[in-house]
């Protein structure tokens, strides 16, 4: 049997403390299932059913210290009369 050499032993070391940093880039997203809908509007009447339904699928990212959403754009209502 051949003894091992002293270069070839393994060296323990204690644990070290060590800093991770991770960074996450918010995202906010609003997809819309159409484009457009239709309403025929009737005189007196409290509803007009919309030509399609629409569904809203939402996506986000937010960081865990996120308590609001501000500065989101308006947007434009198109009438035809």
């Amino acid at each position: 049997m051949r003894g091992i050499h002293a270069s070839a032993q393994a060296l323990n070391s204690g644990a070290q403390t060590i800093a991770l940093n991770a960074n996450l880039t918010e995202s906010l997203t609003v997809a819309l299932s159409a484009s457009a809908v239709n309403f025929t509007l009737a005189a007196g009447s409290a509803t007009n059913a919309g030509s399609t339904n629409i569904t809203a699928t939402t996506t986000w990212a937010l960081k865990a210290s996120r308590t609001a959403v501000a500065g989101m754009p308006t947007l434009p209502v198109q009438r035809q009369l």
